[in-house]
C-alpha cells in the first residue's frame, strides 16, 4: 500500500488504528500474497504476517503485544507526487481497514486494532485517512470477537 495523497498537516506522533494482516495457517504466504521472495515460505499458525508493506521479509511474523520497527529508511512517491518516508501504513477507521481487508477476497486475512509511534505522515490510500508510523504494536486480539 501507498498513499494517494500526503496531507501537508503534520501526523500525531502517537495513536491508535487498524491494519489488514495476513492470518498464518501453515501454507505458503506466496500462494496469497502475490509476492516476490521467499518462494515456498510456510506460514506459523496463528501468527499474523504481512499484508503489504514489506517492512519485514514474507517469512517473518509481526510480534503481537511488542513493538515492531519499520526497516529501511527510504522514500515513497505517493500518486500526488510527493514523497515520504516508509514506515507502517495504518488506517485510522476500522471500517476502512474492512474495505481492504474485503478487496483481498482471501479468508486469510484478518483486520487488528494497532497502536503506533513515531508518526511520520499521514494522507489518504483510496479516500481512507492512514498515518504512516515508524513503530506499531497489535493489540491482543480478543477471542470470540468478529474480525
Amino acid at each position: 500500500m501507498c498513499l494517494y495523497f500526503v496531507s501537508d498537516v503534520k501526523p500525531p506522533k502517537t495513536g491508535f488504528g487498524w491494519k489488514v494482516f495476513l492470518f498464518g495457517d501453515g501454507f505458503d504466504i506466496n500462494n496469497q500474497l502475490h509476492i516476490s521472495g521467499g518462494l515456498g515460505t510456510p506460514t506459523v499458525a496463528g501468527r499474523l504476517y504481512r499484508e503489504q508493506d514489506h517492512l519485514l521479509p514474507a517469512n517473518e511474523p509481526y510480534f503481537v503485544g511488542r513493538w515492531n520497527v519499520a526497516v529501511g529508511r527510504t522514500r515513497i512517491l505517493a500518486r500526488d507526487g510527493i514523497k515520504y518516508s516508509r514506515g507502517f501504513h495504518i488506517y485510522r477507521h476500522k471500517k476502512d481497514a474492512i474495505k481492504r481487508l474485503l478487496a483481498y477476497y482471501n479468508t486469510r486475512m484478518v483486520v487488528r486494532q494497532v497502536q503506533y509511534e513515531q508518526g511520520i505522515a499521514q494522507g489518504t490510500d483510496c479516500q481512507m485517512e492512514v498515518i504512516v508510523a515508524n513503530r506499531m504494536k497489535i493489540i491482543r486480539h480478543k477471542k470470540g470477537k468478529a474480525s
